[in-house]
């Protein structure tokens, strides 16, 4: 089923994010692009749906307002919805939902949490995906890059996490990871997993593997990461989610180009797994669950194709 579909104002339709609410209903998010560029003048979409994915709702609209909004992550804490994005790749901003997505509040600014650190970046961003909620405490992945020379340049580049401890009252820049052994780490996917998180991680090593690391917190005492052998990726990015001692993973199961996008099931923390290939083609994607079905919604050819939504059961 296609999520969203190229036109006349939007020549580019990418970065899908997806989540469930606790009452069930699925909103799909993701970036709508006028020209094909990641620095186009970019929209950020939203759309609910109710009948777990059979029908969409009329989409809300975040205009960029001549500017590249960029990542839009969605993460549920209870009956509320956070959205977080960026503007321009080096601004954060944060809406809450207290109606099931309907609506959301205005935006707050917590780019402070990054002028503030007291290092060098020239871009950053969250996500892409869904960010996680354990309790009180929310966590989303961010890239950040440091290059004096190239502004808009992608790399190079390390990973933390942003977090608020508190409902979303105060966020804060997470520990860094030590990836002295990745090449440009960059876009993550976040799990709760064995009493902590677990980060799934892009990253461009020539033997092109997803690295995985794990913290008690989210936040701080990251373990190192590791390259996992039975995991191949073609320098893209990938999703995950768990629920209770099960995970699932999405990502292009490829070491040369997007191609066969696969959900992977494991109940061992991807030492072994099941898979099934979802699409023959792939790009970027974002994953939900409930008791019964796995929910994925995913870029094909993104330059002319829009978004697909399946849903598969458990």
């Amino acid at each position: 089923m296609q999520f969203c579909l190229t036109d006349e104002t939007y020549s580019n339709i990418r970065i899908p994010g997806l989540v469930m609410t606790e009452k069930g209903t699925l909103i799909g998010a993701c970036e709508c692009r006028r020209t094909i560029s990641d620095w186009a003048q970019i929209d950020i979409l939203l759309r609910r749906s109710r009948d777990g994915g059979e029908t969409w709702q009329d989409a809300l609209r975040i205009p960029g307002e001549g500017e590249t909004l960029n990542n839009p992550v969605l993460t549920v804490q209870g009956s509320r919805i956070w959205l977080h994005y960026c503007e321009n790749y080096r601004r954060l901003f944060v809406r809450e939902s207290r109606d099931d997505g309907l609506t959301f509040t205005e935006p707050r600014e917590i780019t402070e949490i990054f002028s503030g650190a007291g290092f060098f970046y020239n871009v950053f961003a969250v996500g892409p995906g869904h960010g996680i909620a354990i309790g009180s405490k929310m966590i989303l992945p961010v890239w950040i890059a440091q290059n004096r020379e190239q502004p808009q340049a992608h790399r190079p580049s390390f990973i933390a996490t942003v977090y608020s401890p508190d409902d979303g009252r105060t966020w804060s820049l997470g520990e860094s990871l030590d990836c002295s052994g990745l090449a440009n780490p960059s876009e993550c996917a976040l799990a709760p997993w064995t009493g902590g998180v677990i980060s799934s991680i892009r990253n461009e090593n020539c033997d092109r593997r997803r690295a995985f690391a794990h913290s008690p917190t989210g936040y701080d005492g990251w373990s190192k990461p590791a390259l996992a052998e039975n995991m191949p990726d073609p320098i893209c990015q990938g999703s995950m989610v768990s629920d209770g001692g099960e995970l699932w993973h999405l990502n292009c199961a490829a070491t040369e180009g997007r191609i066969n996008l696969t959900l992977k099931h494991s109940c061992d923390g991807f030492k072994t797994w099941d898979a099934r290939v979802i699409d023959p083609v792939g790009g970027y994607g974002d994953l939900a669950v409930d008791r019964k079905y796995i929910y994925i919604l995913y870029e094909r050819e993104f330059g002319r194709d829009g978004l697909f939504f399946v849903k598969i059961k458990r």
